[in-house]
């Protein structure tokens, strides 16, 4: 198969926007605190969510049904970024996929997010505890050495 340019440029492009994706619903808990929120708009007003909501849900320590909509919205969109990019995987030279690898700690935050039901305000999914940190290096450098994401 012919690796490419522009296929490379592609799925870079693409695990790029998965880890942007997931950093944004990373950063929900520390910006609601603030009263601040970078939740896109149109997911806001499609599912009556106001700043105030998302600063109550912050001082709760809970998500509101809406906001956890906006939330799963959100990691599903992630997660078909990530499919994309790893449908061109082929198409890519291995230093390429080296590149890609940042996204691998946004897929084991969004396994974490969906095990705890989209609550971005547990304990256990800001901060995991235990051997988690561990499995995530290891199996970073385990898709390095493969070349792989």
């Amino acid at each position: 198969m012919d690796k490419d340019y522009n296929n490379s440029a592609k799925a870079v492009r693409h695990a790029g926007r998965f880890t942007g994706m997931t950093t944004l619903i990373r950063s929900t808990p520390f910006l609601a605190t603030r009263g601040l929120t970078y939740l896109p708009k149109q997911l806001l007003d499609e599912n009556n969510v106001s700043i105030e909501s998302i600063k109550e849900s912050a001082s709760m320590g809970t998500l509101s049904d809406p906001l956890k909509v906006i939330v799963q919205t959100l990691a599903d969109r992630a997660l078909e970024e990530l499919e994309a990019a790893r449908a061109l995987r082929p198409h890519i030279t291995r230093d390429v996929a080296l590149l890609t690898l940042p996204a691998l700690a946004s897929e084991h935050y969004l396994f974490r997010l969906r095990k705890n039901n989209f609550e971005v305000f547990d304990p256990a999914v800001i901060e995991p505890i235990g051997f988690d940190p561990l499995k995530l290096r290891l199996w970073i450098r385990w898709s390095a050495w493969r070349g792989v994401f």
